[in-house]
This record gives structure tokens, C-alpha cells and sequence, in this order.
């Protein structure tokens, strides 16, 4: 029927990034490489005019051969003018019945309150989702749905813990892409995805900036030692006297006793 719309997605064989996380425990450029792939997946999908609407680690897949996808646009709706939403849904965040959609541990403030939403929203739950999988705990935490959501809102997210080998850096730009407001986030996709890259460049150039401080420091050490050794090769020896040579007048003090043998004195008959 041509009036019918609908998706043909492929089938991925894998895990979700939330599976691979739990079993795997990637290290944090793993999680970063992990989300900068999904990411450019996320990109593609605001430039071909959708707004996913339930971005979350369980809607992520890593493939068997590495790749990560995005998945599940069950909730996705089109943000180009005049278009109608791919779940049929008549208001920009509600199911039929009134309910919200998507997951609410990953819904963006504006999503949580009832508002229009564009490809800001999925940015905010993009990063809620990385911060899961960096730090192995929620950004937003609550006794009850209603207390995450007021905590949501006010942009209430918990600091990193204390232990964590996450560059600040990293939680900064998360940080930014959680922002209560849309206007405070990143503007798209793309320039996210640049933010997290110069995290792994500047990370790079760290590592880099401290083994040449290791090298030059063990340089430094080196040539002190060789120093040493070759002063200590040159300098005269300070050691005892040959025992033999003690009775030599050469070696004697000036102020010693010197005493003559006694002549010899014959009687004559």
C-alpha cells in the first residue's frame, strides 16, 4: 500500500552496548570509541530528518564485527516540516493514550515536561547513556520515577566518582550535553562527536607529551651516570701506599727522625 510507512532495518548480529558493558567492562576509550561510532549513526539519522526519542544503551548494538548501530526507531518521528510521525503518535512526545514515551533514566528535561523536541533531546539522552557506561551508574538518581525526573530537570546529575580513570575533560562534555537547556547544548550531532574527539586527541597528546618527559628525564639520568663514571676514570687514585715503599726518603714526612747507623771502629794491635 503506498500510503503505509514503515522501516526495513538490517539485522545485526551482536549484543547491545548495555550487554557489552556488564560483561565486558571496557575501559573508558573503549566505551568512548564504542559511542563515537554510534554517534556518527545518530548524525545521519538527524540529517535524514528523524529524531530517535530513545536513545539508551539497550538501543545500541555492537556488532560481532565491532561495529556499533544504532537501533530500535520505534519511537522516532520526523522532524522535516508537514510530516507526520513514523509511531503514528498526534503530539510531539505522547503515545495515544497520553503517556510519555521513551525510557525516563534517559529522557531529556524538555521530553520529561511535555515539550516540542529535536535532535537536541536525543543529544541529552546520548550522553546520559555514555555517562551509564563510563561510570557504571546512573547521572540522575531517585527513590522514586517522579524524584529522577524533578532531578532531570533542574540538571541535578551526580558528580564521577572519586575512583574513576575518566578524563575530566570527557565528564565536561558530557556535562554540556546534559544541560537543562536545549540552547546550552551541543548544536548537532556533529559538533558533539568533534567534542569527543578531541577528547581521545588530547588524550593522545598527553600520553605522548609524557613519555617524552620519561625519555628526556631517563636521557638526563644517563649522561649524569656517564659523567660520574668518566670523572672518576680521570681523577688520580687516592688509594693507600704500597707498604714497600714506606722506607723510600720520597715518602717520608720532613719532620721525621732520620738516624745514621753507628760506624764501625776497629782496634789495631
Amino acid at each position: 500500500d503506498s500510503d503505509q510507512v514503515y522501516l526495513v532495518t538490517a539485522y545485526v548480529p551482536g549484543q547491545t552496548v548495555k550487554e557489552w558493558v556488564a560483561a565486558e567492562h571496557p575501559a573508558w576509550s573503549e566505551v568512548l570509541s564504542a559511542f563515537l561510532q554510534a554517534g556518527e549513526g545518530l548524525a545521519a539519522a538527524h540529517r535524514a530528518g528523524l529524531i530517535h526519542r530513545d536513545i539508551k544503551p539497550g538501543n545500541l548494538l555492537m556488532a560481532d564485527d565491532g561495529r556499533v548501530v544504532v537501533a530500535d526507531f520505534g519511537l522516532a518521528k520526523s522532524n522535516l516540516p508537514s510530516s507526520t510521525e513514523l509511531s503514528g503518535e498526534e503530539g510531539p512526545h505522547l503515545t495515544n493514550s497520553g503517556v510519555l514515551m521513551g525510557t525516563p533514566t534517559y529522557m531529556s528535561p524538555e521530553q520529561h515536561l511535555g515539550r516540542p523536541l529535536d535532535a537536541r533531546s536525543d543529544i541529552w539522552s546520548f550522553c546520559a547513556s555514555m555517562y551509564v557506561c563510563l561510570y557504571r551508574t546512573y547521572p540522575f538518581i531517585g527513590k522514586t520515577p517522579t524524584e529522577v525526573a524533578l532531578r532531570i530537570s533542574k540538571g541535578q546529575f551526580e558528580s564521577p566518582p572519586e575512583n574513576s580513570d575518566v578524563p575530566k575533560r570527557l565528564f565536561a562534555t558530557l556535562a554540556k550535553g546534559m544541560a537543562v537547556e536545549p540552547e546550552q547544548r551541543y548544536p548537532d550531532m556533529a559538533a558533539l562527536n568533534n567534542a569527543l574527539a578531541m577528547v581521545v586527541s588530547g588524550h593522545v597528546q598527553s600520553n605522548k607529551r609524557k613519555h617524552f618527559f620519561l625519555a628526556g628525564l631517563l636521557l638526563a639520568l644517563l649522561l649524569a651516570m656517564g659523567a660520574l663514571w668518566l670523572a672518576d676514570d680521570l681523577l688520580p687514585s687516592t688509594g693507600s701506599p704500597n707498604p714497600s715503599a714506606i722506607g723510600s726518603p720520597s715518602l717520608r714526612s720532613p719532620n721525621a727522625l732520620v738516624t745514621a747507623p753507628a760506624p764501625s771502629i776497629s782496634k789495631t794491635a
